[in-house]
This record gives structure tokens, sequence and C-alpha cells, in this order.
């Protein structure tokens, strides 16, 4: 008694060369067929192979064309479906890379390629080229479908290349600041020839909620050493509160990245007192301003005059007030601190006092000049 097996491959056809290129890989009956005037260049028959697996060949020139595979295993079979291409001015031509999937603990499997285009009701197809994969497929729980009782179809993983490199972000370091907006070049390592999808997300606390942001994205080429480059933008998205970005190297066929923190660098403000105001000895006074929030700041007030001795000048300073002062969460500090005068003696000029707000991670810093009231 025979019996009939129904297979869904839909899903597996989507997932190997997407939805909008999947075709029907059999002629109708009555079609005629003829052979050599399409080769497969690319891979050689009996040959072993990667996944993903570009395949190539030759076929009359600006002629479409139509690349089937289909898995073959102790058991049963499975059409993995159609990559259609076009023939170049020269007659080459060449596919997208192909997943080559299996299912779990398949045994002696290989993959039929051939090669068609048609000209009319004619189908002309190439000889048929079978490869193996080099590696064996990562092991996966099965995803079996309802139709597929007979002969479970479990989800399959592609095969990394031989020479595959986990992405690994060079530059920027984790922890760096950065002045923003700005855009900063991006830099790392992966497997050589493959594309890298690159992303920054801005995240930041608001009110004690957790929020983030896509700022850019962007796919980038390794070089045959397997390096890469690209410039990325980064902008401000926490308005009054701290800011920190996500950078993120993926590869774009296989589920592994590398991800560095980096931090918006706020340059911290003096916004009390003013510049050139007169404070009167002895008096107490606030200075307060803005900063990245959650930084500690470094306050100082140093006081400058000039003394003459004899023929000779002197540039003299002191310290007259030196402390640290947190920035709270919305981006706000002060600190009250005594005006203190300094005896200038024989000084020829009036003194002044210079204020110095600066973060104390970043060495950003702001500063203010104020004279003393006669």
């Amino acid at each position: 008694m025979k019996i009939k097996t129904t297979l869904t491959i839909t899903a597996l056809l989507a997932t190997t060369f997407g939805a909008s290129q999947i075709v029907q890989s059999a002629p109708r009956a009555g079609k005629i067929i003829t052979k050599s005037q399409i080769v497969i260049s690319s891979p050689k028959n009996n040959s072993s192979v990667d996944s993903p697996l570009t395949v190539r060949g030759t076929a009359p020139k600006n002629q479409r064309v139509g690349v089937n595979v289909t898995a073959v295993y102790d058991g049963g079979q499975r059409n993995l479906g159609t990559m259609n291409t076009t023939a170049n001015g020269s007659g080459h031509w060449a596919t997208k890379p192909i997943q080559l999937l299996l299912p779990e603990n398949a045994k002696n499997a290989y993959f039929k390629i051939v090669a068609s285009y048609k000209v009319g009701k004619q189908t002309h197809t190439s000889s048929i080229i079978k490869v193996q994969l080099k590696q064996k497929l990562v092991p996966v729980r099965p995803n079996i479908e309802a139709k597929d009782k007979l002969k479970p179809m479990p989800k399959a993983v592609p095969v990394k290349p031989t020479n595959y490199v986990k992405p690994d972000i060079t530059y920027p370091t984790a922890g760096l600041y950065l002045t923003m907006p700005y855009h900063y070049p991006v830099r790392g390592k992966a497997t050589p020839n493959r594309n890298v999808k690159v992303t920054v997300i801005g995240k930041w606390t608001e009110d004690g909620r957790s929020k983030s942001r896509q700022i850019d994205q962007k796919t980038v080429r390794t070089a045959s050493n397997g390096k890469w480059s690209v410039d990325m933008r980064y902008e401000s998205v926490g308005v009054n509160y701290p800011t920190s970005y996500d950078v993120i190297a993926e590869d774009i066929a296989f589920p592994d990245k590398d991800t560095v923190t980096v931090y918006e660098n706020i340059k911290p403000t003096i916004q009390f007192p003013h510049a050139n105001e007169e404070w009167t000895a002895n008096g107490n006074y606030v200075i307060s301003g803005k900063g990245a929030p959650g930084h500690q700041l470094k306050v100082s007030i140093t006081a400058h005059w000039v003394t003459v001795n004899g023929n000779t000048r002197h540039n003299q300073t002191r310290v007259i007030a030196n402390t640290r002062v947190d920035v709270n969460a919305q981006g706000h500090w002060n600190t009250r601190q005594k005006f203190e005068p300094v005896d200038s003696g024989n000084s020829i000029s009036d003194p002044y006092y210079i204020i110095v707000a600066e973060d104390a991670s970043t060495r950003a810093q702001d500063a203010v000049t104020v004279k003393e009231r006669k």
C-alpha cells in the first residue's frame, strides 16, 4: 500500500529565500526541456560548501534565471524553492546568498542544484550539481507542522562559515563620554566580506521610567581582513535627563552581537553669579547652575591679584573655596559659599575671583569671573 505524504514548505521557503522570491520550481507537463545553454560554474559538482551559498553560472545575456535547490537525505527530500536572478550583458549571473537548511539529525544529506530559464514554451536547464555542507547544522528543537506527521520537518539553523568571527566593537570603548550632537566613527572586526548591522540607541530615565529611542542604524560591509568602520549619528534624547547610548554591532545572518555603552558629555554651566558681578567681603553667596543629572561637580573659587616687589611684578593666586556638589535628577545644582577676601597687600590691581564648575567624570567645565565690591 502506498502512502501519500503532503509536506507544507511555505514557511521554509520564506525563511530560505524571502517570500517575494518564491516561485514554482517544477515545469508544467508538456514543456520541452533542453540542456547545455545554461551552466552552473560555482559550486562544482560533488564539492563541499558553506552556508549561505552563492550560486554562479552563465546563460544567454540579460536572461532571467531560476536556481532551484533541493535538500536530499535518508528517508526523504525537501524542495527549498527557487531563487531568481538575471544574467548580465556578458551572460554571467549569481544568486544572493542561499541558506542551506536540513531537518535535525538528517543523515547522508546533500543538496541538488539546478538552474533554468524559459524562452516561450521551452525551459532550458543546466546539469544537476550535487554539494554537501562542510559543517553539521546546530541542533535545534523541532518545529513540527501539522501536515508533516509522516516526516517531521524541524526548524533548521543556517551553518556558520568556517572563518566566522563574532562581531566586535573596537571603538568607541565602553564608558566614553561624547559631545552631542555629532557624528562619530564606530569601528570593529567581524567575519571578512560579510554585512554587519550597526545601531545606536539612546536611553534615559524619566520620572522613574526607563525610555529608549533608536538614533541611527546602518549596514556596513567588512573588508577582506574583517575590519569595518562607519560614521554614526548621536543626538540628545533625554531633555534634562541623563542620557546613555548603546552602540550595537550584529551579524546580519546570525544572532551574534557586541554592545558598547557610551554617555553624553553634558557640559556644566554656572548660571549664578553672572560674569563681572561684584561681591561683598565676607558675604555668603549661592553658586548655582546646570549639569549632567547624577554627576558630581568640583566647584572652586580662586582669587587673583598682582603685587610689586621693587621692579618685579608677581601674579598671585589663592584658593578660597573648594567643594563638591551633586547634580540632581533635573540637571540642577547649587552650593553656598562664604566670600573671603584676600589681603592683597601692596597689590597694584584690584583682586578678581574665578569660579570654576568642573564635571568630576568628564572634566568638562564652565567658569565665571566676579569682583570684590569696594
